[in-house]
């Protein structure tokens, strides 16, 4: 196991070998495994940099972000400039075709909201904004809702009844509104309506199930 003081020279030389981050205007505490940086940077993306370059030094549990950001005077831009600046950035890159991605600018700080498809857009918004002059910081409250599709409904359900030995999974349909899942078709049993109606509400984002299906015999 690293020594604190180990972390904290691991950590430094990370700092050092970016080439994006003034690694002297940056202190580096360690207590227990937990890094504090201080100091400050001239951009935001510089103090994103120096985050995720502690957070590639092994041993470190925990980070305390201290650095302080101080735009030089160049560096300043409004806070409308900023949120037109995201917008064109954003719709560029056509990571949020639905316009599900807002930005929220007080004071060169960023508050990101609203919802992607997964965990990788979330980060590529962040990444994408991260490096604009005038970004004092940003928060990412985008949330993660995956759209559903008939093919990843229709699985899920295949798998549950293939587990449980039953061969109805082919005669159902299956239609999605809004996540919303309307399961409609023929089983011969209960216990084969139910395992298709569970199997259903286990996929993530499901909102509900509306359960159609005929019992035959």
């Amino acid at each position: 196991m690293k020594t604190d003081l180990e972390i904290q020279k691991d950590v430094l030389t990370e700092l050092m070998h970016d080439p994006h981050i003034h690694a002297s205007h940056i202190g580096v505490e360690v207590s227990n495994g937990v890094v504090t940086l201080s100091g400050h940077v001239e951009s935001y993306y510089e103090k994103w940099k120096a985050e995720k370059a502690t957070k590639r030094v092994k041993g470190v549990h925990a980070l305390a972000q201290e650095i302080k950001v101080i735009l030089p005077g160049s560096s300043t831009r409004s806070d409308s400039e900023i949120a037109y600046q995201i917008q064109s950035l954003i719709n560029w890159s056509n990571i949020d075709p639905d316009n599900n991605i807002n930005a929220k600018v007080e004071e060169g700080f960023v508050t990101l909201s609203g919802t992607v498809d997964s965990y990788s857009q979330k980060e590529l918004v962040q990444h994408l904004i991260a490096n604009l002059i005038g970004i004092t910081g940003i928060c990412n409250l985008v949330n993660i809702e995956p759209k559903l599709s008939i093919p990843l409904v229709k699985k899920d359900i295949t798998d549950s009844f293939r587990r449980q030995a039953i061969d109805e999974a082919n005669n159902l349909d299956i239609a999605i509104d809004n996540n919303i899942v309307t399961l409609s078709g023929k089983v011969h049993s209960w216990s084969e309506r139910n395992s298709a109606v569970n199997a259903a509400w286990t996929i993530p984002s499901v909102k509900n199930v509306v359960d159609k299906i005929q019992i035959v015999n």
